[in-house]
This record gives structure tokens, C-alpha cells and sequence, in this order.
């Protein structure tokens, strides 16, 4: 869904799942959009994620907060960073990513 006079894109999400040994509740909201029109471009999420093991009696609740961004540098060439922090009742984690992307063509050019 885009935002009108902010620019980007709102994008919700929902998935339930019950089979015969857990209940599983999951949820995100992403924004993105370009900074740069074909140049750099980032989005921003949250989601959280409720599993609930019938053979346990504690539930495992976790939040994720994460961010995206990714330039492409030239038409073949793509390099991105993403971090993203799990938040959980015992502690939380945090991981960076990083990739690079080399598209190559699969199509001869005509001579």
C-alpha cells in the first residue's frame, strides 16, 4: 500500500498457524522506499512472532526491529547492509549483514 505525501510503501503482514504440536502467531509492518530514484533505496521493519508449543507451558514471544539498505551502484552491481535486533524476555541478539551482488547478463548482446 503506498503512503500518499510521505512517499514509500506500507506493507503489513499476518500468518497463523496451528498444527498438532504448536500454535504460532506472526505479525510484521515493513516501510520502504527509494532515498535516491534507482540508487539507494531502504526500508524499516518490526515483527513480532508468538509460539506457543503445546507440550510446553511457557510461550516464546520475540519482537524483531530491523533496517535495510541497499545502493546499487551500477546497473549490475548491488551492495546492501541490513541490521536487525531480536528482542526477547531472556536477552537480546543483533546481527548485521552485509552483501554484495553482481548481476550478470544472460542474454548475448547483438552485434
Amino acid at each position: 500500500m503506498r503512503i500518499p505525501n510521505i512517499e514509500g510503501r506500507l506493507s503489513p503482514s499476518y500468518n497463523r498457524n496451528k498444527p498438532n504440536y504448536l500454535l504460532s502467531n506472526i505479525g510484521s509492518i515493513r516501510y520502504s522506499r527509494d532515498i535516491f530514484k534507482n540508487k539507494l533505496y531502504a526500508d524499516f521493519y518490526y515483527r513480532f512472532v508468538d509460539y506457543n508449543y503445546y507440550s510446553m507451558i511457557d510461550t516464546f514471544l520475540q519482537h524483531y526491529i530491523g533496517t535495510n539498505l541497499s545502493y546499487n551502484i551500477s546497473r549490475n552491481l548491488l551492495f546492501s547492509i541490513s541490521g536487525e535486533m531480536a528482542i526477547t524476555e531472556i536477552d537480546n541478539n543483533y546481527n548485521i549483514y552485509a552483501r554484495i551482488v553482481q548481476r550478470l547478463n544472460s542474454k548475448q548482446k547483438n552485434r
